[in-house]
């Protein structure tokens, strides 16, 4: 594996490793057997994306010469975070109160907006290690 490899999977895993310790710590804290809600990652990877595009526009504006596509890559990343946290929030506003456990319920929380999430981590790295953003 080369240090390329290596490095995609450490920038990638790393948090989604210490994402996963939150299921365990929400029912560490809750007390109570493990239920469904503990493994919903809420909003969690699209903020946490939408501070690493923040950052890397910061560190990109220090830089004298700022190639202009990779700071339009940056700028169209926080942007589409933004559009996927409003997403995601209002996914989350109308299932999360439900009392009743559906498949949807379980599909969209679970399934989609954790999935979105973890592809969103999974792209903004692999773009970040090519130089694009």
């Amino acid at each position: 594996m080369t240090f390329e490899g290596l490095s995609y999977w450490a920038a990638f895993l790393i948090p989604l490793l210490l994402l996963g310790m939150t299921g365990f710590l929400r029912k560490l804290v809750e007390g109570v057997p493990f239920k469904r809600e503990h493994w919903y990652l809420r909003i969690d990877l699209t903020v946490y994306l939408l501070g690493s595009g923040l950052i890397n526009l910061i560190d990109l504006a220090k830089v004298n010469q700022v190639n202009q596509r990779t700071f339009a890559s940056t700028a169209l990343l926080v942007a589409s975070s933004v559009v996927l946290l409003i997403v995601q929030a209002g996914i989350h506003q109308t299932f999360m109160p439900k009392a009743q456990r559906s498949r949807m319920q379980l599909f969209m929380l679970c399934g989609f907006c954790n999935v979105v999430g973890i592809l969103s981590l999974a792209a903004f790295v692999q773009l970040k290690l090519r130089g694009i953003v």
